[in-house]
């Protein structure tokens, strides 16, 4: 199951809101997940380094950092890093 996360809103008061990222969805959230299993096969470790910027992890997996396609990617991978996201192993009986 994949639930939407949250981001943080801070008013100019002071006051403190929440609102819905969504979901991750499309070929930009299956592209960033594809990346993050390969590297951790590759390296064999749980946390996967990405860089020290988003414009030289979208260079090395050859993504325009620019216009729509560098915003939907910056999109996705928000929507990725702040959602809920369960699995579960269903047992099926003969």
């Amino acid at each position: 199951m994949v639930e939407p996360g949250r981001r943080q809103i801070v008013a100019s008061d002071g006051s403190q809101s929440f609102e819905f990222v969504g979901v991750p969805f499309g070929s930009h959230a299956r592209l960033i997940l594809l990346y993050l299993q390969t590297e951790a096969l590759r390296t064999g470790r749980r946390d996967v380094e990405l860089g020290n910027s988003m414009r030289g992890w979208l260079a090395r997996v050859g993504i325009p950092a620019g216009g729509m396609t560098g915003k939907s990617v910056r999109d996705q991978a928000e929507r990725i890093s702040r959602c809920k996201l369960t699995l579960r192993h269903l047992h099926r009986w003969p």
